[in-house]
């Protein structure tokens, strides 16, 4: 199948943030965003700044999209999505 990766890594100068950062811990698993100042800060605590477009990705563009959400709709911040994620990357290494 193409949908495996092969190997592991992030793209060089590639800041970490998981997707579920961005939501409110529930025990309803309603999976609803934080406020506009957390998810705010949940971005300057990784180093990103409001000025540079941010290239959201993971392993198969799936988890990618809450960031671009975020970013975008919520904070307004320049994005994009880099749709074929880490899975065409590594295979182009």
């Amino acid at each position: 199948s193409n949908c495996k990766v092969p190997f592991e890594g992030r793209i060089r100068g590639a800041k970490r943030l998981e997707w579920s950062e961005l939501l409110v811990s529930s025990s309803t698993n309603d999976f609803r965003f934080k406020t506009k100042a957390e998810i705010k800060q949940t971005f300057q605590l990784r180093g990103v700044s409001e000025t540079q477009t941010i290239i959201a990705y993971c392993d198969r563009g799936l988890r990618s999209n809450a960031i671009f959400f975020a970013a975008g709709a919520i904070l307004g911040i320049p994005v994009r999505l880099y749709d074929a994620s880490w899975i065409e990357w590594s295979s182009l290494a």
